[in-house]
């Protein structure tokens, strides 16, 4: 069972969500702070494997999983706190996921044996901050240390020819804050007849980089195999392609746990991997900032266009503000004018330009006398009674999760459950308060509960 872990292993593992949010700066010294913290696992259960049970690698991945969760927990807490220094180092989920490993053996140049690894993919995508975007392929904050291999370092020591390593655009969760991207890297056996490649990895069915306070997810990891390809054609014409779309031949999508797949010296192999997630809204991020990107080739004109609400003006290369506006009170308003998902939704007319506490840009927390509310944050509508989840009160629009982020696949490849992505609106003014990922037939999750003081 993959999701087996000793408690041990996975209380260091969740100390690293609240040593990156609160104590950041006491880097490998970090015995003060977990003092401060008690861990009660419960025996029995897929995360804490209790004697009997058997336990194996798949350990790491259930590892990983629990970061993601720890990581929002904390992240919700430090927003529900309403401390300004507290929220400022909120930061949404990094590339939380087991990175696709890369495990490659066989005969080298030389004809001898080999087996090894290819780590690159540990170079994924930090999450956006409360106030900042991300790093692209700024690496793993729980391997403070982990980075990937000059590319000619592991051509001289495995059978293989890189076409490319480069930063994925869009793998990065959209927001007002963007995710880091992450990157993709592709490779063709070299001096070899044949390679023999397995894969390792979680994280590519569901996206494990899941957004903050209304920011998209960000993409999967990714195996892809191009069999029979006219990569050495292409390379005889003295010819490097650049995007492995551009290549003919049979395209496979690898599962994220198969053994022996055997790739011959005109299989492309193609891996990218996951990226950070996005805080807030995508839609209230700077069009300076979305312009900026533009040019940097860290998203496409087609994200712009369709999270962001960008639209560019192609003759005169850059953003059309005004044409940008209109985009952006279009996106609000076809939110809240679809069908609303959210059959109990209490709808609330009354609202108020005096805020309360803060929880994000656009979700606030206001007490009034002896009760309290929910409230918009961008245009001070109501949203509920403060002793339900503010989910109640906000209009639901359901997509399939392959909407939240375009690199992220069908998911029906590899599970049969059936997974969306729900948005939470203000039903009044069409920002974006939230998003989750649920599986067909789970209900809202009551993710955030204040209980007022005395």
């Amino acid at each position: 069972m993959s999701l087996l872990r000793c408690p041990g292993s996975l209380e260091g593992q969740r100390f690293k969500d609240n040593a990156k949010g609160s104590a950041y700066d006491q880097l490998w010294a970090i015995g003060g702070a977990s003092r401060h913290i008690h861990f009660n696992p419960t025996p029995g259960l897929l995360s804490c494997a209790d004697y009997p049970a058997s336990m194996s690698c798949g350990g790491t991945i259930g590892a990983y999983g629990a970061i993601v969760l720890a990581n929002n927990c904390v992240a919700k807490m430090m927003a529900s706190s309403g401390d300004e220094i507290l929220q400022r180092d909120i930061m949404a989920n990094e590339a939380n996921s087991m990175w696709p490993i890369t495990q490659l053996s066989g005969t080298d140049r030389r004809g001898e044996a080999f087996g090894s690894a290819i780590l690159d993919p540990m170079i994924g995508g930090l999450g956006a901050f409360s106030f900042r975007d991300g790093v692209d392929t700024g690496g793993m904050y729980l391997v403070p240390k982990g980075r990937a291999a000059n590319v000619e370092q592991n051509e001289l020591h495995f059978p293989v020819l890189y076409l490319y390593r480069k930063e994925l655009p869009d793998s990065g969760g959209a927001g007002q804050y963007r995710g880091g991207n992450s990157g993709e890297l592709v490779f063709i056996p070299h001096k070899t007849n044949r390679i023999i490649q397995d894969t390792a990895t979680s994280g590519a069915a569901v996206p494990t980089g899941m957004g903050l306070f209304g920011g998209n997810p960000a993409c999967t990891n990714e195996y892809v195999m191009v069999f029979g390809s006219n990569v050495r054609e292409q390379l005889a014409e003295s010819s490097i392609p650049c995007n492995w779309q551009e290549l003919q031949g049979r395209v496979e999508r690898l599962s994220p746990k198969r053994a022996n797949i055997v790739q011959e010296s005109s299989d492309v192999y193609v891996i990218h991997w996951a990226a950070g997630a996005g805080y807030g809204d995508p839609i209230l991020r700077e069009i300076a900032l979305v312009q900026k990107d533009l040019v940097a080739g860290s998203i496409s004109h087609g994200t712009a266009e369709k999270i962001y609400g960008v639209v560019w003006d192609y003759e005169r290369d850059l953003v059309n503000v005004d044409a940008t506006e209109r985009r952006r009170q279009k996106l609000r308003q076809s939110r809240i004018s679809t069908f609303n998902a959210n059959s109990t939704q209490e709808r609330v007319q009354e609202s108020s330009r005096e805020f309360g506490k803060r929880l994000s840009g656009a979700l606030w927390y206001n007490k009034r006398g002896n009760s309290s509310q929910w409230q918009c944050g961008q245009c001070g509508a109501f949203l509920g009674e403060g002793r339900h989840n503010y989910k109640v009160g906000a209009h639901m629009n359901r997509y399939p999760v392959t909407e939240g982020n375009r690199l992220i696949g069908d998911p029906a490849a590899f599970v049969d459950v059936s997974i969306w992505w729900n948005e939470y609106c203000c039903p009044h003014c069409g920002v974006r308060l939230d998003t989750e990922l649920v599986r067909e037939g789970d209900a809202a999750l009551w993710d955030i509960e204040i209980k007022l003081g005395e």
